[in-house]
């Protein structure tokens, strides 16, 4: 039986409260690259609104909290976005992911964070680490800031 280490709750209570207090801050945003998890405070707001994570260095844009619309300033995104067809892809760059396996974009639309995609592909919604490993070894095959992730009590 692995021996209860009572350090990693806390350690991960502390991390989970951490970022629900951030998510406070009218100026921080979450990165958007899937792959990422990272987010920072932007004070350049909508003055300045191409934000480049210093965790991936991905460009994403503050004003409409989306990676960043290559060729487009905020003012042509959002006129673009009011169009049904930019609406249509606002929603699927918002609400979709791509499929680590084959690149499809996939939706979820209820359940647990544990996808499968039409290739066969098994993959975790928040962090897109692959499941097998997750199922085979445990948590700790999250991504380090993925909600889900945790060291499996016989690697301590």
């Amino acid at each position: 039986m692995p021996e209860f280490n009572e350090s990693i709750f806390f350690f991960r209570y502390e991390y989970l409260s951490f970022r629900e207090a951030i998510r406070q801050i009218p100026d921080f945003r979450w990165c958007h690259n899937q792959n990422c998890g990272s987010g920072q405070e932007h004070l350049g707001k909508d003055i300045s609104p191409i934000m480049i994570c210093i965790a991936c260095g991905k460009l994403n844009c503050f004003t409409h909290d989306v990676i960043w619309h290559v060729g487009r300033t905020c003012t042509e995104y959002e006129a673009e976005k009011n169009t049904i067809e930019g609406a249509t892809r606002d929603t699927i760059e918002r609400e979709t992911k791509t499929c680590p396996g084959c690149g499809i974009r996939i939706y979820k639309y209820g359940g647990c964070t544990h996808m499968t995609c039409k290739c066969g592909h098994q993959f975790c919604w928040l962090c897109c680490a692959d499941y097998k490993n997750i199922i085979d070894y445990g948590n700790n095959y999250h991504e380090l800031t993925c909600e889900l992730y945790s060291k499996s009590a016989y690697l301590i």
